[in-house]
């Protein structure tokens, strides 16, 4: 039986714009770990945040951001979301979303059709 792991591994870099998860029961935490590659300037700073806040320094992406190392270099804490980070987009007074939060809008800016869409007017 593979493990949620093996499975993300599996889905790394796929293609969900066409996928139909209607009907699929999405843990929020496994869609952020699946690797989401880049996304929207705003997304990403979300993210960044929802990343900081749950490693045991969130001021070293601070220190990061500018120009310092690696956040996780040393650190036994893996990320909490796997995306294409960029210290430009780190913008650490945002609100800090929440899982759910974040994984809707990973949803509807990585597949072209989801439940978190906004309703399309009936004709």
């Amino acid at each position: 039986m593979a493990t949620i792991r093996t499975i993300l591994n599996r889905l790394s870099g796929a293609d969900l714009s066409w996928a139909n998860l209607s009907r699929a029961d999405l843990c929020p935490v496994m869609v952020l770990l699946s690797n989401l590659g880049a996304l929207s300037d705003d997304l990403t700073s979300d993210l960044m945040n929802y990343d900081a806040a749950n490693q045991p320094n969130p001021k070293a992406f601070a220190a990061w951001a500018k120009g310092g190392a690696c956040p996780y270099s040393g650190v036994k804490v893996q990320r909490v979301a796997n995306f294409s980070e960029r210290k430009d987009c780190y913008k650490p007074r945002r609100k800090l979303l929440s899982a759910f939060e974040l994984m809707k809008r990973v949803l509807v800016e990585k597949c072209k059709d989801s439940d978190y869409h906004p309703k399309k007017a009936a004709k």
